[in-house]
């Protein structure tokens, strides 16, 4: 069995300071495999197979669509942002990826809230170590009503938000496969403080004063 964390950013988001190093470290000392999900960016990914080849991880990125943010898993090359839903993910299985709907529901968080876009992602993420005890719980009711199938992320943006939330699944070859293990996964669930918010708030605000870009 592996442990998997489906939602991590990197210094390549607007809001997080993790630096790659760093996240190798803590990932490689908890035994963790994590899904690199920066916003709107796949710097990262590039730099970490370039920088660190024998690090195991799942390539993705966090996508702003019109209607809410969509995670792209298994997935090296960058989306367009500002899409519709539906664009995104068509563009998301033409790289064989799947598509999870991150933190939806969230009142004060981009996700996606048209039950209609959340049916057509291939994941749904009912627990978000982020997002409020209520949403999590909407989420789950969301997922077992119609029978989607389920993952939980950290959305860690400080180093110690990484392994808060993940999956205990058997190994897995590819996407296909993942989707497939993912099925019978044991979730780990922990929430962050809710002081995380405020100060990933401020890093995207200097970073921003400092003409932070995505690309």
């Amino acid at each position: 069995m592996i442990k998997v964390d489906l939602h991590i950013h990197t210094i390549y988001s607007r809001d997080s300071l993790n630096s790659l190093e760093n996240i190798v470290k803590i990932c490689e000392e908890k035994n963790i495999i994590p899904a690199i999900t920066d916003h709107n960016s796949v710097k990262a990914i590039k730099e970490i197979k370039k920088e660190f080849p024998n690090f195991r991880f799942i390539p993705g990125n966090e996508i702003k669509t019109v209607q809410g943010e969509i995670i792209a898993l298994f997935c090296d090359e960058k989306i367009p942002e500002n899409l519709t839903a539906e664009k995104t993910i068509e563009l998301i299985h033409k790289q064989k990826g799947l598509a999870i709907a991150v933190h939806p529901f969230a009142k004060y968080r981009s996700g996606l809230n048209n039950p209609k876009l959340i049916k057509m992602c291939d994941i749904i993420e009912v627990f978000n170590s982020r997002s409020t005890t209520k949403e999590n719980q909407k989420a789950e009711e969301f997922a077992k009503k119609n029978k989607m199938i389920s993952c939980v992320g950290s959305d860690a943006h400080f180093l110690f938000e990484i392994g808060n939330a993940y999956q205990e699944i058997e190994d897995f070859k590819d996407a296909t496969d993942f989707l497939k293990k993912l099925k019978k996964a044991k979730f780990y669930k922990k929430q962050s403080p809710i002081y995380v918010h405020g100060t990933t708030k401020l890093i995207d605000y200097f970073k921003k004063l400092r003409g932070w870009k995505n690309e």
